[in-house]
């Protein structure tokens, strides 16, 4: 039932895709949305976050809340990664060729805790590459790693034939004397579950384990700071040009605007504050930023993607889920197919900038999750 279920949502994405096709706005800056727009279907369930609207009735943060006003700086760079320091995402077919993966956190420099290694053996198409990082940054993967890499993640996730999981990477590599590919972390996503509490601290709260034992992980497990998949709020390809955003985003913020929380836990979905004592910040990890519903979206100027955006930014806001270099405040697009999204949008920064300056916290939705108490690391 379950290979039957995700076999049709995928064709009827395919539907969607080819339909939203022929109904693209004549100037290619992507339809108008709420005007009967084809959406593309989801990854994971109605119940994940990433798929769940904000209440009407949501309370957000007042003027003036520091959070906010990290976003008012008018030298901020709002924009959509579209191949750098973003998420490749391969969708691998039966016939394609079967390939292992050695996943150990020894693969970094000076690393030695490899308490959770493992080999993994998947499908993966023969052009997949994983993101490179930054345009300076050796294509390709890496053969061995050292300490004057430039800027690396080394993201990929590949979907497996049957649509029901995504194997998610980070920091990967090719080892020419195995032949095995290579990685740091690792996490088997369920598409169909809700994307998030792969593990840490809050992780350990509501199971009683650090690492989430619904997840198959090995190395550090999951590849975002979040503790999450990387999936989550990705904005995939026909999410802009051809369809309606039907998810809340992914967001990413200066590693200067985040702070671990007095709590103890980052909020739900995020599940681990990334840097502990490093984190000094006003901003917890999980905080879901949106505009709020009284604004009209309508009456703001906008080109047909940045209402779009704004929409998705309205009906289910962008969770904080990693950070990004200091000035930046990103959105993430596949890198393999949505290069077309990102460019829709970042062509009209104005607009981008407009709607940064709209974001407002929203208040958290289970007070029970996220008002629990843990002591800081030591020494922080």
């Amino acid at each position: 039932m379950l290979n039957f279920w995700v076999k049709s949502r995928y064709t009827l994405w395919i539907v969607a895709l080819v339909w939203g096709s022929l109904s693209c706005s004549k100037d290619g800056d992507g339809p108008d949305a709420g005007q009967g727009q084809q959406v593309i279907p989801r990854f994971f369930s109605a119940e994940s976050p990433w798929n769940t609207p904000i209440p009407e009735d949501a309370v957000y943060s007042p003027e003036g809340d520091a959070r906010t006003q990290k976003l008012a700086n008018p030298s901020l760079v709002f924009q959509v990664k579209k191949s750098d320091w973003t998420q490749w995402v391969y969708h691998a077919k039966e016939s394609d060729p079967t390939v292992t993966f050695f996943i150990s956190s020894t693969h970094l420099p000076d690393n030695t805790d490899n308490s959770r290694d493992g080999y993994v053996e998947i499908k993966m198409p023969a052009e997949a590459v994983p993101d490179r990082g930054c345009s300076t940054c050796p294509g390709g993967f890496r053969n061995g790693w050292d300490d004057d890499s430039p800027g690396f993640d080394g993201h990929i996730t590949v979907i497996d034939p049957a649509g029901e999981y995504s194997h998610e990477f980070w920091h990967t590599g090719f080892d020419e004397n195995t032949r095995n590919y290579t990685a740091v972390s690792y996490a088997r996503v369920p598409l169909d579950g809700k994307g998030v509490n792969i593990q840490g601290q809050l992780t350990e709260k509501l199971t009683g384990e650090y690492r989430n034992p619904d997840f198959l992980t090995y190395g550090w497990g999951s590849s975002r700071s979040y503790g999450g998949s990387n999936l989550g709020g990705l904005i995939m390809k026909g999410d802009i040009t051809e369809g309606k955003i039907d998810h809340a985003l992914a967001i990413l913020m200066p590693f200067s605007f985040i702070g671990f929380p007095e709590s103890g836990y980052p909020l739900y979905p995020a599940t681990k504050a990334e840097y502990a004592c490093a984190e000094t910040g006003p901003i917890v990890m999980g905080t879901r930023f949106a505009i709020p519903r009284d604004i009209d979206i309508n009456s703001l100027g906008l080109s047909a993607a940045s209402k779009a955006l704004a929409k998705a930014l309205q009906e289910y806001g962008a969770y904080l889920i990693d950070s990004a270099g200091e000035g930046n405040v990103n959105l993430n697009a596949d890198g393999v197919g949505a290069q077309g999204e990102a460019e829709a949008l970042n062509a009209r920064s104005d607009e981008m900038k407009k709607l940064l300056s709209l974001l407002r916290v929203v208040q958290p939705e289970d007070p029970a999750i996220n008002t629990n108490t843990l002591p800081k690391p030591p020494g922080c």
